[in-house]
C-alpha cells in the first residue's frame, strides 16, 4: 500500500550497511590498493650539477648535501620511482651521467653515446614517453657554455618538440635570496650563451637546494633559513610533477637517427686517432675529419 516507504527503508538500510562495511575496511583490512598515475621524469645536465641530490632531497628535504668531489656519482643511468602521497602519483626518475666533463670533441662523442645508452634503456624497460625533461644547472657553477651544450646535445635527440614538457631547475639555491633569484632569471633571458634557449623551457624555471655540508659541519643558524627556502622548492617541484600533462613520445626515427650519429662519430674519432698514430702529417684531412666530428644536427645555434 506504501511503496515508497519501503523503498526508503531500503535506500537507508544499504546506507547504513555500506557505512559499516567500509568502516570495517578501514579499519580492519590490511593490504589496500589504489590506482597509480605514472609519470616519467628524465634529469639531464653536466657533471655535480646536483641531479642525484634532487632525488634524495624529493624524499627527505632535511639530508644533507655529500661531501664535494671532483668526479660526477652518477657513472650509469638510474632508475628509480617514488610515490607522492597526498595525490598518488609514481614517478619513475632517470637519472643520468653527468655530461661535459671536458668539452672536447672526443667528450662530446662520449656524451651522445651516453645518452643514446639512457634512451635504450628506457625503451628496454617500455618507458618511451616522458611527462617531464629537467635540465639541471648549478648555481654556484653559473649557467655557462657547456650547460648549453647538454641542452643541444638532447635536442638533437629528442627533437625540439620536448620543449612543451622541458623545465629547468637551477639546483644549490638553498641560501639565495628572492633578488638572488630574480637576477638569475634575467641573466637566463640576456645570457649571449643561454638567450637562444630561453623560451625553450615551456614548463618553466625551478630552484632548488639542499642543506649545505660546510653550514652543518659548522652548526650555523642559516641551516633553518636553507630549510625554508629547500621546503619551498621542493613544494613547487612536486606541485609540478603532479600536475596532468601530455607525456612526449620518444620516436623510433630518432632512436634511429641518433643511433646512426653516434656510430658515424666513433667512426670518424677512429680515423682521426689512426692518422695520428701512424705518423701521417695531413692537416688538411685530420682537420676535415675533426670538423664532421665536430658538425651538430641540432638546429639552435
Amino acid at each position: 500500500m506504501f511503496k515508497h516507504l519501503s523503498l526508503n527503508d531500503l535506500d537507508s538500510r544499504r546506507a547504513e550497511i555500506k557505512n559499516n562495511i567500509e568502516d570495517a575496511y578501514n579499519t580492519h583490512v590490511r593490504h589496500k590498493v589504489r590506482k597509480v598515475e605514472q609519470k616519467n621524469i628524465l634529469l639531464i645536465g653536466r657533471t655535480r650539477t646536483g641531479k642525484s641530490t634532487i632525488k634524495r632531497v624529493l624524499v627527505n628535504p632535511t639530508v644533507v648535501t655529500e661531501e664535494m668531489t671532483l668526479a660526477s656519482q652518477t657513472k650509469e643511468a638510474t632508475f628509480e620511482s617514488f610515490v607522492i602521497d597526498d595525490n598518488h602519483t609514481v614517478l619513475n626518475i632517470i637519472d643520468t651521467p653527468g655530461l661535459f666533463e671536458r668539452g672536447t670533441d672526443v667528450q662530446k662523442v662520449q656524451d651522445n653515446a651516453a645518452i643514446l645508452k639512457t634512451i635504450e634503456r628506457c625503451i628496454e624497460r617500455e618507458i618511451t614517453k616522458f611527462h617531464l625533461v629537467a635540465f639541471c644547472a648549478s648555481f654556484e657553477s653559473g649557467i655557462n657554455e657547456d650547460d648549453v651544450k647538454s641542452i643541444k646535445a638532447l635536442i638533437d635527440f629528442l627533437g625540439p618538440d620536448v620543449s612543451k614538457n622541458s623545465c629547468l631547475v637551477v639546483t644549490r639555491c638553498e641560501s639565495k635570496n628572492t633578488e638572488q633569484l630574480q637576477n638569475l632569471k634575467n641573466e637566463i633571458k640576456s645570457d649571449i650563451h643561454f638567450k637562444p634557449l630561453a623560451g625553450y623551457f615551456k614548463q618553466g624555471v625551478f630552484f632548488f637546494g639542499a642543506l649545505d655540508r660546510d653550514s652543518w659541519n659548522n652548526a650555523t643558524d642559516n641551516l633553518y633559513r636553507q630549510f625554508e627556502n629547500i621546503v619551498q622548492y621542493r613544494e613547487l617541484l612536486i606541485k609540478l610533477l603532479g600536475e596532468n600533462t601530455t607525456p612526449f613520445a620518444v620516436k623510433d626515427s630518432n632512436v634511429s637517427d641518433f643511433r646512426k650519429l653516434v656510430e658515424e662519430q666513433k667512426q670518424l674519432q677512429k680515423q682521426i686517432a689512426d692518422l695520428k698514430a701512424k705518423g701521417i702529417r695531413d692537416e688538411t684531412l685530420i682537420a676535415n675529419y675533426e670538423r664532421k666530428l665536430g658538425m651538430r644536427a641540432c638546429g639552435i645555434s
